[in-house]
Parts: C-alpha cells; structure tokens; sequence
C-alpha cells in the first residue's frame, strides 16, 4: 500500500521545449516526457519565458520557493471552444495554478527565480482532488482513491491511514520524500489518511470509468 520514493530516484528530464530540466518524482508506469496517464515533478524557473505544451493534459502547478510567479494562458487554435485568456498570480507558498496544458502559458517571475511542483493527468482519465498542508497543521480523514501522493514539501510528516478496515498503518515521511498510495482493498470500502506536519502536497488519483461493465 505505502511506497516512499527517495529523492535518490528522481530523474532528471530536459524540458520539452530544451530551456531547462524537471526533477520527475514520479511517472504512470510504461510512461514519458510525450506519452503518460500521471506524472509529477519539480521545476525551477529562473527567466521569464513559455511553458511547455502539453496538449490533453491538465495542469496542477504548486508554488514551492520564490518570490512569485504570474501565469497567462491563451488558448491555442488545436483547443476547440475554450475560453478567453486567463491569468494565476502564485505569491505565497503552495498557492495552486490549474490550466489547460494545451494552453499557450507564459510565465513572468515578480522577483528572482521560483521553483514549482507539477502535477499532469491526461484529461477525461481521473478525477483529481488535491490538498495542501501549510505551516504546522494537520489534514484529517484525506479520501483515498486508485492511486495517491503526499510530498513532503518543507520538513518530515507524519502520515497514518487504514490499510484495511481494522489494520492501521504509520509512516514516517522524510523532507524531500514523496509517498506513493495504492490501496489493496475495494475503493467501495471507504479509506483515508492523516497527515501532520510543516507542509505537504496530497494528491488523490481516482480513475474514470469508460465501460459501465467496469463499474
């Protein structure tokens, strides 16, 4: 059920546009840079400049360290009735950024670099909830689901949760680490997990159904 995954096994991946290099933490099994379900990575920006495109996936992008960041997406032709041009202003840790990664997305910083944590699911596949932890603080009773996440943004945290209904399980996340969740039991079975710490990211992956057979 509980997978930590060392800063040990991240790896280090250019850019698709050549400008830079993303610390990807993790990638959806059998996937790349061009071709996943789910990934998630660390980024510095350190000019103003464009993003990537990263048509069919949607973007989770989480201020970490920096000054601040503004964010303007304008919808490119291949984007069938999108709406008009939009902005994010990310000026505080963990402040949070969701856009069309097929937007055109131009990044101007407000002083200095930043560094960013990405998350990118392929559009109609998941259903994607997240949660942050700032400061010293506590999420309670976090709803799992197919596959899940909790970072370690800024100190070690304390995660505990059901592996079963009667079996609890604790986990000691180091700073730095990220927890990867996938529950052995029926998600019809209601599972969750605390987190106590400084601050964290928690991200809750639960898949789309296509086939009612599935269901």
């Amino acid at each position: 059920m509980f997978t930590i995954i060392p800063p040990q096994r991240f790896k280090q991946i250019p850019w698709k546009n050549g400008k830079g290099l993303t610390t990807e933490l993790a990638i959806s099994d059998g996937g790349d840079v061009n071709d996943f379900d789910w990934r998630l990575s660390i980024a510095g920006v350190t000019e103003d400049g464009a993003f990537s495109n990263f048509t069919g996936i949607q973007r989770y992008l989480f201020l970490l360290t920096g000054n601040g960041i503004k964010l303007t997406h304008q919808p490119s032709s291949e984007i069938a009735n999108a709406e008009k041009v939009s902005s994010h202003k990310l000026i505080k840790p963990l402040d949070l950024a969701t856009f069309d990664g097929g937007f055109i997305t131009n990044a101007t910083l407000t002083d200095g670099p930043i560094t960013d944590f990405n998350l990118m699911v392929k559009q109609g596949a998941f259903e994607v909830k997240t949660q942050v932890l700032t400061d010293d603080g506590l999420i309670e009773d976090f709803p799992l689901a197919d596959v899940n996440f909790v970072y370690a943004v800024n100190g070690d945290c304390q995660v505990s949760g059901l592996q079963q209904e009667t079996e609890a399980e604790k986990i000691l996340l180091q700073s730095g680490h990220l927890l990867k969740i996938e529950p052995k039991v029926s998600l019809s079975t209601k599972l969750s997990i605390d987190v106590d710490g400084k601050q964290a990211i928690v991200v809750a992956l639960k898949k789309v159904c296509t086939n009612p057979a599935e269901e």
